[in-house]
């Protein structure tokens, strides 16, 4: 994958750690790659702040539903409430501080993941084009916060499944989650 000229100057001049998932050490590209977990997962170990990183090969969704967030985007700061998510595309420089006791979700998954997704409907290429981008996404429709936490739960526990349909299953709720 190619990764944006900008964002290798910005990582370079921060000396802007790599990682594989956050605190984890990245060692080479993956492929074929979806994790989800609860915010508090990797935010109440850290006292609620994600220090400045990067995925190179991984692209994360924040979803946010209650609670505050203040984040950066390549040195862009930005603060948003619930309900919303944060849509971060690998190779982005990125930060996160969570209001203690945040509920919500970090989706991670590959570009690859997100190629064989856009490629089911046309309309996925569209997602896709405004995902490469980073955006925030805010829910004001409180049918449209239920779906979102209902696939999410569900993408929680199909992940915590391990068997041979896991990956195939968890590529649907997520297109589902993107749409």
């Amino acid at each position: 994958m190619a990764i944006n000229i900008a964002h290798s100057q910005y990582q370079s001049e921060l000396a802007v750690p790599a990682y594989f998932l956050y605190g984890e050490e990245y060692s080479d590209a993956i492929f074929n790659f979806i994790h989800v977990e609860p915010l508090r997962t990797r935010n109440e170990f850290n006292s609620w702040k994600i220090n400045r990183h990067y995925h190179p090969d991984i692209n994360q969704i924040s979803l946010l539903l209650k609670g505050e967030c203040q984040f950066e985007h390549d040195g862009v700061f930005r603060y948003v409430n619930t309900p919303s998510c944060v849509i971060t595309p690998a190779g982005l420089v990125h930060e996160f501080s969570y209001k203690p006791q945040s509920i919500g979700y970090v989706f991670s998954f590959t570009s690859d993941v997100l190629q064989a997704i856009t490629s089911l409907d046309a309309v996925f290429s569209t997602v896709m084009a405004e995902y490469q981008t980073g955006q925030v996404v805010e829910f004001d429709n409180k049918e449209e916060i239920q779906k979102i936490t209902k696939i999410s739960e569900a993408l929680v526990l199909q992940m915590s499944c391990k068997n041979n349909c896991t990956n195939e299953i968890s590529k649907h709720l997520l297109s589902s989650l993107l749409l």
